[in-house]
């Protein structure tokens, strides 16, 4: 009975806290922590970063600069000779396992057709079953 009590009581206050919100953002106040919108995203959508630099040749050469030497060392720690003789592995088993499957199938061809009384590539007529009476 107790539980039953302080679910009430809990769901009480969460219908106020639901309708407290919602006749906060009905009026329209704003706490420091609400935001309208997705935040600004890069320096020219806020006039707070806007330093005017976005159209200067030399600082967007300086930007160009680091970019590319950040895309540099990220190429530089892929290990290249690692990569080669993991494709070159790879390769190798691609045509271990094609020369399974060719002789796989060489194999099942030959036990059907032995199963069957002809051959596949021949086109003679697939015998009658017989002895089943």
């Amino acid at each position: 009975m107790i539980l039953i009590k302080i679910l009430i009581c809990l769901l009480c206050i969460i219908i106020i806290l639901q309708i407290y919100d919602w006749i906060k953002s009905a009026m329209g106040i704003k706490e420091g922590m609400d935001q309208v919108g997705p935040p600004p995203t890069t320096p020219t959508q806020s006039p707070l970063y806007n330093t005017g630099l976005s159209n200067d040749p030399l600082y967007l050469s300086t930007i160009n600069a680091s970019n590319i030497k950040m895309l540099s060392d990220q190429i530089t720690k892929i290990d290249i000779d690692t990569i080669n003789n993991e494709i070159s592995s790879l390769q190798t088993q691609v045509k271990a396992n094609n020369a399974a499957v060719t002789a796989l199938g060489k194999q099942l061809s030959n036990v059907s057709s032995q199963v069957v009384g002809a051959s596949f590539k021949s086109s003679s007529q697939i015998p009658a079953a017989t002895g089943i009476n």
